[in-house]
């Protein structure tokens, strides 16, 4: 399929959180079909009132080409049946935190059709997991599957008194992403299905890891953006969190470190700045990161020697686990 045949079909959000909803709506403001999809737990709050107040789109919305996209937006769908979001859609977001994939893929797997191109915002690993459950379930079905390392905005529902409004802020636009297909053989297609939200990828030089802005500024102002450590960043003022109870914390440690905790342990590399990491997100947050953090055996990976991992990575050839 082309990108334009890609746009005729509706494009299915799940999770309406910050991201789903900006992804959403910028995709509605851009002329595409939006169903957007929450959790029957969790649709009560996340989509109130949605069919009447749609979603609006604001804030300085910074990047190096200065392209804004703001307005207000209504779904074409908005359920809590996931049967009908994805129905007819050929690209499916997957916008959620890492603690909600296995819940949503538990879901989605049932009622994937093929054809369909699954993106996961922040992928997370998300996208093993995704794999991993389609095996489970028996699912044959002929979709790509790939994620991303991050949303292409930094994303913040406005509130009111710690109500929620239907207003998202967009502190910036990213214009370079970093991405990939599982396995890479369906990266071309993946990337190419990207153009609907407007994304693409990005190799940093290695002066942007050591900056205060690390690898955000360039996602949305280009290489030359990087602000020395002993100079303030404005673009993060009052973005929080407010709290060490916060998902940079609680998802970014158990998750993203813990699994490259496990993999230097399987393959003999140290990892002491990881471990670090983990060491202290646990006694601030009082939380044990190294006993409940993700595994390799929850992506499928720890039977498989490096070769394996590398060709599942590489083209999708999986050697199933003994029993």
């Amino acid at each position: 399929m082309t990108v334009e045949e890609w746009k005729q079909a509706p494009i299915a959000i799940l999770g309406a959180g910050a991201v789903g909803k900006a992804v959403g709506a910028d995709s509605k403001l851009a002329g595409n079909r939006v169903h957007l999809f929450e959790l029957p737990a969790f649709a009560g709050q996340t989509l109130k009132n949605l069919d009447k107040t749609g979603i609006t789109l604001t804030g300085g919305q910074n990047s190096l080409y200065g392209f804004e996209r703001s307005g207000r937006a209504f779904f074409d769908l908005v359920t809590d049946r996931i049967e009908e979001a994805v129905a007819g859609a050929k690209i499916v977001i997957v916008a959620v935190p890492s603690i909600a994939h296995d819940q949503f893929f538990e879901a989605l797997v049932p009622v994937l059709e093929d054809g369909m191109i699954v993106h996961i915002i922040p992928d997370n690993f998300g996208s093993l997991k995704l794999r991993k459950k389609m095996r489970e379930l028996g699912c044959q079905k002929q979709v790509i599957v790939g994620g991303w390392t991050s949303a292409p905005y930094g994303a913040r529902i406005v509130r009111e008194g710690g109500v929620m409004t239907p207003k998202i802020e967009l502190k910036y636009r990213a214009i370079t992403l970093r991405g990939a297909a599982l396995p890479l053989t369906d990266q071309d297609i993946f990337l190419e299905s990207s153009q609907a939200i407007g994304v693409d990828l990005l190799r940093y030089p290695k002066e942007n890891f050591l900056s205060r802005t690390s690898i955000l500024g360039p996602e949305y102002m280009g290489d030359d953006c990087i602000v020395p450590f002993d100079q303030q960043f404005p673009m993060a003022y009052g973005t929080g969190p407010f709290t060490i109870q916060d998902r940079y914390v609680t998802e970014d440690v158990p998750v993203g470190c813990h699994i490259y905790h496990e993999l230097g342990k399987k393959y003999g590399v140290a990892t002491p700045v990881i471990d670090s990491m983990i060491v202290l997100g646990s006694v601030m947050t009082g939380r044990q990161f190294f006993e409940e953090g993700l595994t390799l055996e929850d992506l499928d990976l720890a039977h498989l020697t490096k070769e394996e991992t590398l060709a599942y990575l590489e083209t999708g050839l999986f050697r199933e686990r003994e029993v």
